[in-house]
């Protein structure tokens, strides 16, 4: 059982970087850090070595706990993080290939054939059969790497894969096996069909969000005096429901728009009794699948890929691109409501496709509830003033810089018993006048 002196470590492993938390049980937050994620190349692309991951993970728990002045292990560590890619493991748990991200594209050619048959064409499906999807990349690699699924004994997200190490057993958490597109989330099993079209190696046990593992086992870690033989690992999940976790324990209804490298609205609703037993049907906007904490929900998630509408405007050599960057850096935006200025227009361009996203999710029945913003491109006061105007709503934005993270240390924290407040500040952006 946690006591006073308790510290539980929260680990976020993102598109862009790896981040680490270290709460108390009083609820400060003691040390942040922020690395990285490692990729090397792979056959034209990118791809992350896990074990390279691994030891970057550890390496930064090492150095927060150092930082922080600790001396006493940690009482718990949660990872969450990206959904869709994993790796192939042997009997000792290793990986035999590398993790290719969720936004390559070499496995477009194979969703799209995918899509086009059965079981695929007209299936219920948690999340658009896509590129990205866990199901794509197996079937791309029965095509491509067919050696390395054959030798697997199972197979684990990238985002478990410190966890099932360190825990000496592999597993799957349950927000990420949504992503597969594989997972009916309210019978909350595989489907076997589809695993069977994809070729989808063998699959651990999956667990929901929260399930204690078991001690966490690192030579490197206890040596270093961040873990002992009483330090907990926990399942964690998905980074989007992670970062929604802590908020919405203090605002039930919250609906969360994470506006970093995806921008991706994340809304809650009740498990709806219905012919595909408890699957939502297909949406335009939303995929689907279970919190990372808490039963009787289905979690909605809507993305978008923000950083790429954003990135010409950030890296325009010209006027339009120098106008943004002070944009972002807190100045005024130029022009005039629905004018034809290249800054102005694309942002309310964005924040029109956001609105729709949130009109969307009164008809899936999710409960009205506040509007929250975080991550990179919510800094700026003046846009977030703009969205606040268009969408006729105030904007909650949150100050914690490493929301996913302190949301998997807060998890790592409720799982083995402890209640440490949640102090996520707070700013609220009213509609008001954001020209010049």
């Amino acid at each position: 059982m946690a006591t006073e002196a308790a510290i539980f470590c929260g680990v976020d492993i993102g598109s862009t970087n790896l981040k680490v938390v270290l709460l108390d049980n009083s609820g400060d937050v003691l040390r942040r850090e922020s690395r990285p994620t490692p990729r090397i190349e792979d056959e034209g692309g990118i791809a992350t070595d896990a074990d390279a991951l691994e030891d970057a993970v550890e390496a930064m728990m090492i150095a927060a706990h150092r930082a922080a002045g600790l001396t006493r292990a940690v009482a718990a560590v949660a990872i969450g993080g990206t959904g869709e890619e994993g790796v192939p493991i042997d009997r000792a748990g290793r990986a035999l290939d590398v993790a290719i991200p969720w936004f390559d594209r070499r496995a477009s050619a194979a969703a799209e054939e995918m899509a086009a048959r059965a079981p695929w064409a007209g299936a219920s499906l948690p999340v658009p059969l896509d590129y990205s999807r866990t199901a794509a990349k197996w079937a791309w690699a029965r095509r491509h790497r067919p050696e390395m699924l054959d030798k697997a004994d199972c197979w684990v997200a990238l985002t478990d894969y410190p966890a099932a190490r360190w825990a000496g057993r592999p597993f799957m958490s349950e927000s990420l096996a949504a992503r597969t597109a594989c997972w009916h989330v309210g019978r909350r099993d595989w489907m076997q069909p589809l695993l069977a079209d994809c070729g989808a190696p063998p699959l651990p046990p999956v667990v929901p969000g929260g399930t204690t593992l078991g001690s966490l086992s690192s030579a490197l870690l206890e040596s270093a005096g961040v873990t002992d033989a009483e330090t907990k690992i926990v399942a964690g999940g998905h980074d989007h429901p992670m970062a929604a976790l802590a908020v919405r324990q203090r605002h039930p209804n919250a609906i969360i728009d994470s506006m970093g490298t995806a921008e991706l609205i994340y809304a809650e609703m009740p498990v709806q009794e219905n012919a595909e037993g408890g699957q939502p049907p297909p949406h335009s906007y939303f995929a689907f699948s279970r919190p990372v904490w808490g039963e009787g929900r289905i979690a909605c998630l809507g993305v978008t890929e923000l950083s790429a509408a954003l990135n010409p405007l950030l890296t325009d050599p010209g006027e339009t691109g120098a106008a943004f960057r002070s944009v972002m850096a807190g100045s005024p935006i130029p022009g005039k409501p629905g004018d034809q200025n290249a800054v102005r227009a694309r942002l309310e361009a964005i924040t029109r496709e956001t609105g729709a996203r949130l009109a969307s999710l009164v008809s899936l029945g999710v409960p009205p509830g506040p509007l929250f913003v975080g991550g990179g491109w919510a800094r700026s006061i003046s846009f977030l003033r703009l969205r606040a105007n268009l969408l006729g709503r105030p904007i909650h934005r949150l100050e914690e810089t490493e929301l996913s993270a302190y949301g998997a240390a807060v998890l790592a924290a409720w799982a083995v018993g402890a209640s440490p407040p949640l102090r996520v500040a707070e700013r609220i952006v009213e509609p008001g006048p954001d020209i010049e």
